[in-house]
């Protein structure tokens, strides 16, 4: 388990709440395949944003394990994605073959930032992101939590 600090608690509540990411409060940070955790995933991912941006690529292969850990958050982070993005797709492929539901209603259901990206996308037209947006935007919301951790006040 990952002691919470109260930017930790801001980043569990928007993964949660924004992404619908399935998050717990104890959480192993590996799976039982040796995988990082979602939670594990993510905390990594906004606790090192600086150091990933300031640290140059070829110093993550010397073999510390800090830096093994932050790249492989790093590079987990889009495959994961884009499971969730396919996983979510198709929820709400499912959702709007529903019979007898408007597009207001359909929208009253989806009750997350990311889903809501989604759902926009399956409409298609000038706001229909790529899988690259969708992670992308992702990102930002995690490097938010970030930054305030890293301004002093987390």
């Amino acid at each position: 388990m990952l002691p919470l600090k109260s930017w930790q608690l801001a980043l569990f509540l928007v993964a949660i709440v924004g992404f619908n990411l399935p998050m717990s409060w104890v959480e192993p940070a590996r799976d039982e395949r040796g995988k990082l955790s979602v939670q594990a995933l993510i905390f990594t991912m906004a606790t090192y944003l600086m150091e990933r941006w300031y640290i140059p690529k070829w110093a993550y292969w010397l073999g510390c394990e800090k830096l093994k850990r932050i790249d492989e958050a790093y590079t987990s982070f889009p495959p994961f994605m884009k499971k969730r993005i396919a996983e979510r797709e198709n929820e709400l492929k499912k959702l709007r073959t529903m019979e007898g539901q408007s597009e207001e209603e359909r929208a009253i259901l989806i009750k997350d930032v990311f889903g809501r990206l989604m759902d926009a996308r399956l409409s298609g037209g000038k706001w229909a992101l790529s899988d690259e947006e969708i992670i992308g935007n992702s990102f930002v919301f995690v490097s938010q939590s970030s930054c305030y951790y890293h301004s002093g006040r987390g």
